[in-house]
């Protein structure tokens, strides 16, 4: 990380299409040039620590995790309607 504490993760957690998907694409993104090498070990380490803390990757996002499956959740916590 760099010294000022800023995350660089190559994309907003906005980023849409190939540049937006989690790591199981992003060693092709890093080999063709659209993703930097900082920007790839950093989602690595993020999706790493996550993964071990029991949490599961959006199928489509980088930055995108939960805990438990949506089935899960929906049994688990009750629907607030506010």
């Amino acid at each position: 990380m760099p010294a000022n504490g800023t995350f660089a993760p190559g994309t907003s957690t906005a980023a849409s299409g190939r540049l937006g998907c989690p790591v199981s694409v992003q060693d092709q993104l890093f080999a063709q040039g659209q993703l930097g090498k900082e920007a790839l070990e950093l989602r690595q380490q993020l999706a790493w620590a996550m993964l071990a803390g029991g949490f599961q990757q959006h199928p489509f996002e980088w930055w995108h995790f939960d805990q438990r499956p949506l089935a899960q959740l929906k049994g688990h916590y009750p629907r607030l309607d506010t």
